[in-house]
This record gives structure tokens, sequence and C-alpha cells, in this order.
């Protein structure tokens, strides 16, 4: 896990959501970005998103607004033997977010008991 965070080595900013998580963002290529930018674009082909979980949901379900997927959205969790695909779901409460049922994951797949990472591709412009 520890290799894993290493990797996080170019986040360039933290964005707050409406719920106890935070954001950041990492671009394939950043090619004629300023490289003193504050923010990440949004870019569905080029942007990974990286979701800090810090507090475990009381009912399983992360729901993360401000992440709007496109058809080639995918998730996965960092646990603590790799990447762990997940499937979202898309209610009208969240007006656009996604929304993951973290229920059948069991406790020793999580890498930490006090937050978990996802690892967010292809989300929308």
């Amino acid at each position: 896990m520890i290799r894993a965070m290493e990797l996080f080595g170019n986040f360039i900013s933290i964005i707050y959501s409406l719920v106890d998580y935070r954001y950041t963002s990492q671009l394939r290529n950043s090619t004629g970005l300023d490289p003193y930018r504050l923010y990440n674009p949004q870019q569905q082909d080029n942007t990974i998103i990286y979701a800090f979980v810090l507090q475990y949901p009381e009912d399983n379900l992360v729901k993360l607004y401000h992440v709007i997927p496109a058809i080639k959205t995918t998730v996965n969790l960092f646990g603590s033997s790799g990447l762990i695909p997940l499937s979202y779901s898309t209610p009208a409460s969240l007006n656009g977010g996604i929304q993951l049922d973290i229920t059948g994951i069991g406790w020793t797949k999580f890498p930490s008991p006090a937050a978990f990472v996802l690892k967010i591709e292809y989300a929308a412009d």
C-alpha cells in the first residue's frame, strides 16, 4: 500500500466533498498544461480521480456526489492485495453522482481500518 501511495506523487488538487471524502486527481498526459496549476482539468480519457474515504459509511454505501460517470467509468478499491473492481449505481438522490456498496468486501481486504482509497477512471468531463 505504501508503494501505491507513492504513485500518487503528483497530486495537484484536493477538492472537498459534501461528506467525509477527499478527492485528488492525476493526469495520464499533462502536455500543454501549466506545471504550476492548482487544479487538474476533468478530462474523461486523461484524468484519474482518487477518492480518499476517511470514515467508513454506517450503511456501507459510499456516495460520491461529485463524480459523474460515463459509459467507460471504472471504480477500483485499493485493497490489501491489489485493486478490487467495484460496481456502482447512480441513484437520483445523488444528482448524477455515483454510489458504491461495499457490503460484500471483507474487512481483511481493506488496507486500513481508518481509511481507504478508490481509483476512478474515465469519469465524465
